[in-house]
């Protein structure tokens, strides 16, 4: 198992990056140059991924981190002003490797790829051939159940987020301990902006619906995490 250098995959990320903002500002400055060829910043991305991946502690992780800003371009989180949604799966990976300590590198690329599924028309197979059964089966764990189309409509509005929550919480309670590692940095990563984006009973409720995920996992799945939740409950 790798146990990469924090500070050295730091390095080669903010490298990786630094060079993908180069490619794209020499786009505007040098419309005709050789480079002229790669057009958006996710193709910028891709080549500068392709450059220095083989240096990185993490290659199948590199891919996933693309793949999932791929799939969920154009999306956003919630709030003001709201970043692209690709900053979410990086950082539910960031908790759990820093915070979680998880070095699996499978995991991380779970992490990484844990709402293509629920959020984009990503198939698992697709996953599946690009990373692997592993990491597949861990995205489908942590894909949540969603009502029918007949019981979203025959269940009155305001009964409909915990008829949801519920059906949350039992997908949780079947997860493996991998999938529920990430859940925890993913419930982690939400619970933290959430303070910031939900206000009155719609940030009560998410809290509360954090305390039950908090009694379905196991302290000793991974006690760095959930005490971090725990923490940010108060």
């Amino acid at each position: 198992m790798i146990n990469p250098e924090p500070r050295h995959s730091s390095f080669l990320l903010a490298l990786t990056l630094a060079l993908a903002f180069a490619l794209k500002l020499a786009h505007r400055l040098w419309p005709r140059s050789p480079i002229s060829g790669l057009r958006s910043p996710i193709s910028d991305l891709r080549f500068a991924l392709a450059l220095y991946t083989p240096l990185m502690p993490y290659p199948l992780l590199s891919k996933a981190i693309l793949f999932a800003t791929e799939k969920h371009d154009g999306d956003y989180r919630d709030g003001e002003n709201a970043l692209p949604y690709s900053t979410h799966p990086v950082d539910v990976l960031t908790l759990l490797r820093f915070i979680g300590q998880v070095t699996d590198e499978e995991i991380l690329c779970a992490a990484a790829l844990h709402d293509v599924l629920e959020e984009t028309d990503t198939d698992a197979s697709e996953i599946e051939a690009e990373f692997g059964f592993r990491v597949s089966l861990l995205v489908k764990e942590l894909t949540r159940t969603e009502p029918t189309q007949d019981e979203a409509e025959a269940i009155p509005k305001e009964e409909l987020w915990q008829f949801r929550s519920n059906l949350l919480l039992a997908d949780i309670s079947k997860m493996s301990k991998d999938a529920q590692q990430v859940k925890l940095a993913d419930r982690l990563a939400n619970l933290r902006q959430a303070k910031v984006t939900r206000k009155g009973e719609k940030l009560r409720r998410y809290e509360r619906q954090s305390k039950k995920i908090l009694e379905i996992i196991p302290k000793s799945v991974n006690p760095s995490l959930w005490k971090a939740i725990a923490n940010e409950l108060g």
